[in-house]
């Protein structure tokens, strides 16, 4: 099992910084052109091909590890990871408005029906999910269970591997990591996957109508002020989140 999560993970880092990179040449936009496909739409029909069979793998070879059950968790702390979560997204949020104070963001344009579809399904779906089980559930289970890493060390590790695929990415990649600790902070608590993939799939929600050109650009003079509400955001949701760890549960 070691060999081959070590194998997943760096399978999957390649993939995501093969196609950044790769996806930005001249014989990937021929490739495209060759099959009538914007850049764009390949790149996300090669990352749905990618996730699908990761899944699969994943299902096929570590079902058993996935069907563990939930941590008891009461419901003033249910409560609190909502509010921690909510912190979390609004933190997003500001830091999404000043990304084209300092970027030149292109919006995406969908060329067809299927590239809107693909899109939706890729990161509302398919990339939640996938990522959740295999960098959440069993990434993280593997290091506590096969490692027997402390829980910090188990948490940092993963959120990591989570991020290094989009380091490349000048104007999410820190997000990703923010994104990859909350989430495996979260798991660590629950020991489920539904609340990460809630918040992951509302991030990319984010993401997509961000990237589509539907994003409120930052006041310049509010500049500032926007990145300290992000940050003190960010900074409640994982207090939050750490105090809800404090609370009894009683069953």
């Amino acid at each position: 099992k070691k060999i081959i999560v070590k194998i997943l993970c760096l399978t999957t880092v390649s993939f995501g910084l093969f196609l950044q990179i790769y996806s930005q040449s001249e014989s990937f936009n021929s490739i495209a052109k060759l099959v009538n496909f914007s850049t764009y739409t390949l790149t996300t029909t090669l990352s749905i091909l990618f996730y699908v069979l990761l899944i699969s793998i994943i299902i096929v070879l570590y079902h058993k590890d996935l069907t563990t059950k939930n941590k008891k968790v009461a419901k003033r702390q249910i409560l609190l990871f909502i509010i921690a979560g909510i912190f979390f997204l609004l933190s997003f949020a500001f830091q999404y408005s000043l990304i084209p104070l300092f970027h030149d963001i292109t919006p995406v344009k969908y060329n067809s029906l299927y590239a809107l579809i693909i899109t939706i399904f890729l990161y509302i779906i398919l990339a939640p999910i996938t990522e959740e089980l295999f960098f959440r559930k069993l990434l993280i289970s593997h290091f506590l269970d096969s490692y027997k890493y402390s829980p910090r060390k188990a948490v940092i590790i993963s959120s990591l591997i989570f991020y290094l695929p989009h380091f490349l990415n000048a104007n999410t990649g820190l997000f990703i990591l923010a994104l990859g600790l909350f989430c495996s902070i979260l798991f660590l608590y629950t020991n489920s996957i539904k609340l990460t993939i809630v918040i992951h799939s509302i991030t990319n929600i984010f993401a997509i109508l961000f990237f589509n050109g539907h994003f409120v650009k930052a006041n310049i003079q509010y500049a500032n002020l926007y990145g300290i509400l992000s940050f003190v955001l960010m900074g409640l949701a994982f207090t939050v989140l750490i105090v809800s760890k404090k609370i009894e549960i009683s069953v």
